[in-house]
């Protein structure tokens, strides 16, 4: 369940400054536009962590194919 909101906040993170970065652009508001770029930065660490934690490999005993080179 925790992979799952890591997913949902970080789509939802981007989402968010993305639209804080057009709002703040068409409005020329800069202290938006730094903020809305720091929360898409924010959400695309998340979903690179998440990415990078799941290609990890955690195995530490060796794979069946290892062993029966062993042999």
């Amino acid at each position: 369940m925790i992979l799952l909101i890591k997913k949902i906040a970080g789509l939802a993170l981007i989402l968010l400054g993305g639209l804080m970065v057009a709002h703040g652009g068409f409005a020329s508001v800069s202290w938006e536009v730094v903020t809305g770029t720091l929360l898409m930065i924010a959400g695309v660490a998340i979903l690179i962590m998440k990415i990078v934690g799941r290609n990890t490999p955690t195995r530490s005993l060796p794979s069946e194919r290892a062993a029966s080179r062993a042999k």
